[in-house]
């Protein structure tokens, strides 16, 4: 797949299955995404994992266009 094809082949997921996500997964996943090249190997990025469901429905009503989080079993 090249460039303009993965730009015009992406989408939006707003909606979740129920199924939980192993953490051995969730550890291999923010691995990789840690080794995604940034300037000066910055590595600017900070990862939250939020599985509380109230947690996950606050954030849902005062965090804009976040809305369908209140569905998601995690984020």
């Amino acid at each position: 797949m090249n460039v303009s094809e993965a730009i015009r082949k992406r989408c939006s997921v707003r909606q979740f299955s129920d199924g939980i996500i192993p953490d051995d997964y969730l550890c291999r996943i923010l691995e990789a995404a840690r080794w995604a090249p940034s300037p000066f190997n910055t590595q600017p990025w900070e990862f939250i994992i939020i599985k509380n469901k109230e947690t996950l429905i606050a954030i849902s009503k005062y965090a804009r266009y976040s809305g369908y989080l209140s569905d998601a079993p995690m984020a």
